[in-house]
């Protein structure tokens, strides 16, 4: 079922003031806002009239001057530019603007020259069609009884643009993910990469990347688990840790930080990464961007809501923390953890280990990276596998060798099937199921 908007536009001659939550929004006139995301709206009359969506809008004027708003979190705003993209390519002669947060147009600047980034915070003056999209995209945050609960967050901007069902995007080749960065982003990511990255000896200069916060409990793993984690992969190849501030970070051998830096800058240096391990946050977006693979770790989200519009059309590797502890994704049914957020800081590290190194040596032998280092993370994943009877109980791993990257059939059908009581059965056999259909689907990348 579609998600279908509930337009109003300012009516007046004049800005009007709207709070909602802790935001204050100026709206210009022909401002318009989504009311079912801003109830307020419904209820100044006079100030506020019914306004039909932007797409019937051009289509009837379609040399208009409009422009897309999106104020915060940098992962939706990337996904907003998009959308103010595929206006522009639907309607060649319209003159579109995109406006966001000051700390973010650095990133769009040269972005796309049809859709121009406009130096200002607010919704623009002087436009014939002005949208917010603030608040609109956080539907996929509804009660999961909600129809568009479970939607990609571009799919929702989309929508509220007004795009008909035929022209909404069905894989990520058909979304124009990727844009210019500038040229001053790449030299500086190659001459960042040429001081910093180590060659092996096949030539390659080969890193992991990995995000290890977030902008909120939901999207951060402990420290102490990042750190190990981090250091294990330093061992074999160079990684690239990306967070907000430098004292986030831990020093060592073969790793480094990329903090302090322009978006743009951080994005090119992601871009010659052979993948990075992220959250469901902006860092997430940001591979969209540059086409590098994303090791996501998924808790209280929705993996449909995130994943089946990655520009490689192919499969991301996924790790839904929240399936391994038994617990559902928040939101389904209206279910909430209160904002323990369990399912993210008490991932076993073992499953996290066993997930990013098992990847990595896909992608690696996928790349013709240095067949030593291939053949000792497989090593190392033989060795995680033997731990994970901590986890996952008594198993039989006689039949592993370096050469097996995927666990057992058999030894989940065992699993699966094993009598135990009833709750803890129902328990074990979810997580095993899991696990078996991640791994499968590793195997596959």
């Amino acid at each position: 079922m579609r998600f279908k908007p509930v337009l109003y536009r300012n009516a007046t001659k004049q800005n009007q003031v709207v709070v909602t939550g802790p935001f204050t929004m100026n709206i210009p006139p022909n401002g318009v806002l989504e009311a079912s995301s801003h109830p307020f709206v419904r209820s100044l009359n006079g100030v506020f009239k019914p306004m039909i969506p932007l797409y019937e809008f051009l289509k009837a004027n379609p040399r208009a001057k409009v422009a897309i708003h999106r104020g915060y979190a940098l992962g939706d705003v990337i996904m907003c530019f998009v959308a103010a993209r595929m206006v522009a390519a639907h309607f060649p002669a319209a003159d579109v603007s995109f406006c966001t947060a000051q700390r973010f147009q650095d990133v769009f600047k040269v972005a796309d020259p049809k859709v121009r980034c406009l130096g200002t915070e607010e919704i623009p003056k002087g436009m014939d069609y002005a949208i917010t999209l603030d608040g609109v995209l956080e539907k996929d945050h509804a009660d999961g009884l909600d129809p568009w609960s479970k939607k990609h967050r571009l799919i929702l901007a989309l929508e509220a643009l007004g795009f008909p069902e035929d022209k909404l995007p069905k894989v990520g080749l058909e979304v124009p993910w990727f844009f210019k960065l500038g040229a001053d982003a790449e030299a500086f990511a190659l001459d960042w990469f040429k001081r910093f990255i180590q060659v092996e000896p096949n030539g390659h200069r080969v890193a992991l990347a990995f995000q290890i916060k977030g902008s909120t409990a939901a999207k951060e793993i402990p420290r102490e688990v990042m750190e190990k984690v981090t250091r294990e992969v330093a061992e074999f190849i160079d990684v690239v840790l990306i967070g907000y501030r430098a004292d986030e970070g831990w020093a060592g051998d073969r790793i480094h930080h990329a903090f302090g830096l322009k978006t743009r800058y951080v994005m090119e240096i992601l871009r010659r990464c052979i993948g990075v391990v992220c959250f469901d946050s902006g860092v997430f977006w940001m591979a969209h961007v540059v086409n590098t693979l994303p090791f996501l770790l998924l808790g209280p989200t929705h993996a449909d809501a995130r994943v089946h519009l990655f520009p490689r059309g192919t499969p991301i590797p996924k790790l839904e923390t929240n399936k391994i502890i038994d617990c559902r994704t928040c939101g389904e049914f209206g279910s909430r953890c209160k904002r323990t957020y369990k399912c993210i800081r008490e991932v076993p590290i073992d499953a996290l280990r066993f997930f990013i190194f098992s990847n990595l040596g896909r992608i690696m032998a996928k790349r013709h990276i240095s067949y030593d280092i291939i053949r000792k993370v497989n090593r190392r994943c033989v060795d995680i596998k033997r731990k994970y009877t901590e986890f996952m109980g008594p198993a039989d791993w006689s039949k592993i060798t370096p050469t097996s990257i995927g666990v057992l059939q058999s030894f989940f059908d065992q699993l699966a099937s094993r009598k135990r009581q009833p709750s803890e059965e129902r328990s074990s056999a979810a997580r095993a199921l899991y696990l078996k259909s991640l791994l499968t689907h590793s195997e596959s990348m």
